[in-house]
């Protein structure tokens, strides 16, 4: 191998490293989960917009569990309550009660997350979005 170009005293590694990305810190999981579930819900409200009618297959799911339902699931049959834009905007929402909302969220199923790419996505952009 000759040295034609290269400066003698420079690491030849350098200029691959300086391509790789700066920020190694460790990623908090559980913020990327949560960011995740939001990025979810961004998507399900989207969906919403274009066909409300889900609403009501959601809402019959959690009327089955009847009077004595967990705590979780009355304070989701009181947002669903509400009209589609508001169900929209609730679900968007950054609080720490959506946050918590979201991780028992009755609408999940609403988008198809069976592509693992559309996962693969939705977790990248978690991940970016905690740094």
């Amino acid at each position: 191998m000759s040295g034609q170009g290269k400066d003698p005293g420079k690491d030849p590694g350098e200029h691959l490293r300086s391509l790789a990305p700066r920020d190694r810190r460790p990623v908090n999981a559980e913020m990327v989960n949560d960011r995740a579930k939001l990025i979810m819900h961004r998507l399900i409200a989207k969906k919403l917009r274009c066909d409300p009618d889900v609403l009501a297959v959601v809402r019959e799911r959690l009327d089955r569990f009847g009077d004595d339902a967990p705590k979780h699931v009355c304070e989701w049959k009181a947002i669903l309550r509400a009209d589609v834009d508001t169900v929209r905007k609730r679900l968007t929402e950054r609080s720490l009660e959506m946050t918590r909302l979201r991780l028992s969220s009755p609408l999940v199923g609403v988008i198809p997350l069976e592509d693992l790419n559309l996962r693969r996505r939705i977790y990248q952009k978690a991940k970016l979005g905690v740094r």
